[in-house]
């Protein structure tokens, strides 16, 4: 059987009344003693963390992956959502508003694409300004010729030899 102290005086951290009847003598009121043992939760988890990194990150692996074997299309929605908005600086909702006003095909060969599902967002890479979507052969052609119009018109030149 659990004794019951009586406790006079005031909390040291509140200055409100302790509690007259309670499990341990006590210098806090309950209200102080949950904080105090959820703020030592806290401290505690974060030396844990801190001591066990390898074990916390693998954990976080092990969610994620389940989370994404359970619920593969929200995941790859939620992925496609944050990486045109972190990428490109638009919504989904803009991006659908482009591939429609392209009629879904790209906007060089005027072909759908066969690759992937979507199509690439074509921007400037110096000021960021989105010019169009590209299937990815278009795509890459750009990146490997680096935007230039020079590069480009030698290629021409050189083709139609």
């Amino acid at each position: 059987m659990k004794k019951i102290y009586l406790t006079k005086g005031k909390c040291i951290d509140c200055n409100n009344d302790v509690s007259k009847k309670s499990q341990k003598p006590s210098k806090r009121c309950d209200v102080c003693l949950i904080k105090r043992k959820k703020k030592l939760s806290k401290i505690s988890q974060r030396k844990y963390r801190n001591n066990n990194i390898e074990r916390v990150r693998k954990s976080a692996r092990d969610f994620a992956s389940k989370k994404r074997r359970l619920y593969p299309t929200k995941t790859h929605q939620q992925d496609r959502k944050s990486a045109l908005k972190k990428n490109y600086g638009i919504t989904l909702k803009e991006y659908e508003i482009l591939f429609n006003k392209q009629n879904g095909v790209c906007a060089i060969c005027h072909k759908s694409e066969t690759r992937t599902k979507y199509l690439c967002v074509d921007h400037n890479h110096g000021t960021g300004e989105i010019r169009g979507l590209l299937c990815t052969k278009c795509n890459l052609a750009l990146g490997y010729i680096n935007d230039s119009i020079l590069l480009l018109e030698e290629m021409i030149k050189y083709i139609k030899r």
